[in-house]
């Protein structure tokens, strides 16, 4: 438990899944699709879009990361009552 809460603490701490074979073909996949949306609609029309696409991402992220901040700091509290109680 040490070694996670300093990784946390200096902020080394990697919460980033491992990339693996599948994603990566995917990942191909998805690039040509989009290389097909930016000859027919556009490079600024793309870039638009993914410009909102990443900030729907980085919100809906950020919720994901808080409710899940609430979540543990909830279970920790209700270990700490029910032991005490």
């Amino acid at each position: 438990m040490d070694r996670l809460l300093f990784e946390i603490y200096n902020d080394t701490y990697n919460i980033t899944p491992k990339y693996n074979l599948g994603e990566a073909e995917l990942n191909k996949k998805l690039s040509a699709k989009w290389e097909e949306v930016q000859k027919t609609l556009g490079s600024e029309f793309l870039d638009s879009l993914l410009s909102l696409d990443g900030e729907r991402i980085d919100r809906e992220g950020f919720y994901y990361y808080r409710e899940g901040f609430r979540l543990g700091v909830s279970l920790m509290l209700e270990a700490l009552t029910s032991a005490t109680a």
